[in-house]
């Protein structure tokens, strides 16, 4: 042991550890699916993915792109789901979205159908 480490510095290393160990299982016990390896949460979220034309079945009078269905729904749970959903390209593969009538300004929806479309990679389309 070096000479200068104190015997409280080390409990209080210690009891620092111990207390990341406690709330790191009671994370993985309150929100099992964390422990899930990326791949299978990813499988998963393309199974939440809505049937094509489901998330027009309610389409308001103005352009939407279901901000309530995934995969934008599953990017507002938590930032690791974001992260997870952002990076998987599968997610992305269909932008299925209804205009009723003109917007007032388009520009927010091209962003928007420019970012969905990034986000698919190189993987074929479904529009």
């Amino acid at each position: 042991m070096p000479k200068d480490v104190s015997t409280g510095e080390l409990l209080f290393s210690f009891l620092a550890l111990k207390a990341y160990r406690k709330s790191y299982i009671v994370h993985q016990q309150v929100f099992p699916i964390q422990s899930l390896q990326p791949e299978i949460l990813a499988a998963i979220f393309i199974f939440c993915l809505p049937e094509i034309g489901e998330s027009l079945d309610d389409a308001p009078m103005t352009p939407i792109i279901g901000s309530q269905y995934a995969p934008l729904l599953l990017c507002n749970v938590c930032s690791s789901w974001r992260n997870l959903a952002i990076s998987t390209p599968q997610l992305w593969q269909t932008l299925d979205f209804a205009i009723k009538r003109p917007p007032l300004d388009a520009e927010p929806l091209a962003i928007g159908i420019r970012t969905w479309l990034g986000r698919s990679g190189t993987l074929p389309l479904t529009i």
